[in-house]
């Protein structure tokens, strides 16, 4: 009896440390809301509900893949990209969440003592690092540049996840996406995140699209999924 005690206590111990764990990822994590899929409807989003579900299985944040979510404002890309870095989490992955614009603040905190590839090495430690919304608003230099710098040191080694209103460079439209990357990033912001996003695009030599609109009156809107298939070191 002593022992069937001792054993339930100790289940006890593990399983709330690693409730703390799963707690303490999240909040690192630095998700911005709290979705889920519990809060997700496959059957009103677009992307075709195969597709949905094979992106939920994160085998590709195991193979390294990258994944960019592309569709108009409202359509669901940041509560999907949240309700799979969520998931990751629940199984056991790290995650790293940011904004656009939190890259441009960190390139300025650690640019006084030069430790900008430093900051930048921790971030990809994480299973899967997700980027929300480019192209929403214009976005300086310092925001490109932490772009660049967070999608060079990622490139083949872990899973970036990149929501946007704009579809990265893609072959014979590749001056058109310039074009419209060139309103969004400013001065030489442009190169850097034209540069970036090429680069996401050189891990896709084949991609699948689909409409993202959660919203069927928006279905006719174009916008796309892509996901690129990296290669393991």
């Amino acid at each position: 009896m002593a022992l069937l005690a001792f054993g339930h206590h100790r289940a006890e111990e593990v399983t709330g440390r690693d409730e703390a764990t799963v707690r303490l990822r999240r909040r690192r994590a630095g998700f911005p809301a709290d979705k889920t899929f519990d809060g997700w409807d496959e059957t009103r989003c677009s992307i075709p509900q195969p597709t949905q579900a094979a992106l939920r299985t994160l085998e590709w944040v195991d193979r390294r893949e990258n994944l960019c979510i592309c569709g108009p404002s409202g359509t669901g890309k940041s509560h999907f990209c949240e309700a799979l870095g969520q998931l990751a989490i629940d199984t056991g992955r790290t995650v790293a969440w940011f904004a656009i614009d939190e890259l441009g603040a960190l390139v300025r905190r650690h640019r006084a003592d030069d430790t900008v590839a430093r900051a930048i090495s921790r971030i990809t430690r994480a299973d899967l690092i997700v980027v929300d919304d480019i192209g929403m608003l214009p976005v300086g230099p310092d925001a490109a540049e932490g772009f660049y710098r967070l999608v060079d040191a990622a490139y083949e080694k872990r899973s970036l996840a990149v929501s946007s209103n704009l579809h990265p460079a893609k072959g014979h439209r590749f001056a058109a996406t310039c074009a419209r990357w060139r309103r969004t990033f400013t001065g030489s912001a442009h190169r850097a995140a034209v540069l970036a996003m090429a680069m996401i695009g050189r891990a896709a030599p084949r991609s699948r699209r689909s409409l993202t609109s959660t919203d069927p009156n928006r279905a006719a809107r174009r916008c796309g999924l892509v996901t690129a298939r990296g290669r393991r070191r």
